[in-house]
């Protein structure tokens, strides 16, 4: 909204509301007390324990990722991994002042365009379907021989 609500009571009331939308207003309460915008952001986006924060969520899609595919850490067999290591990677070193300072709009959605992108790597990796290789000499007729 308007800049000359920041810091005022409006301001308290919308980043409440962000918190009570992702049911994350009595964890926040908890750990931080006080509603702080840099902290809302830091809880909501950089937070790795609390399960709805993206940088948690990246974590745990990773992991699941490397579960299915039985592949170790530190190894890539598939671009979703990659991808999925990449943003991990980029959360880990990120900071709430900088995400503020260079714009907190543009991050989320280029984090939500990668996530996009993310999902199409998983859906190509796991599940479009492929033609199964015959061996040589093989038929994959339709006679059922």
């Amino acid at each position: 909204p308007d800049p000359a609500y920041i810091n005022t009571p409006y301001d308290d009331i919308l980043w409440s509301a962000v918190l009570r939308s992702t049911s994350a207003l009595e964890m926040y309460r908890k750990q931080y007390h006080r509603i702080h915008p840099a902290s809302v952001v830091n809880f909501l986006v950089l937070d790795q324990e609390f399960p709805r924060a993206i940088h948690h969520c990246v974590t745990m899609a990773e992991q699941s990722v490397r579960a299915v595919s039985g592949t170790r850490s530190g190894t890539y067999r598939n671009r979703a991994e990659r991808e999925l290591g990449r943003l991990r990677a980029n959360l880990d070193y990120e900071n709430v002042e900088d995400l503020i300072t260079s714009g907190l709009h543009e991050f989320l959605d280029g984090t939500q365009a990668r996530l996009n992108s993310i999902g199409n790597a998983i859906f190509e990796t796991f599940i479009t379907l492929r033609p199964v290789d015959t061996a040589p000499g093989e038929s994959s007729g339709g006679d059922g021989q």
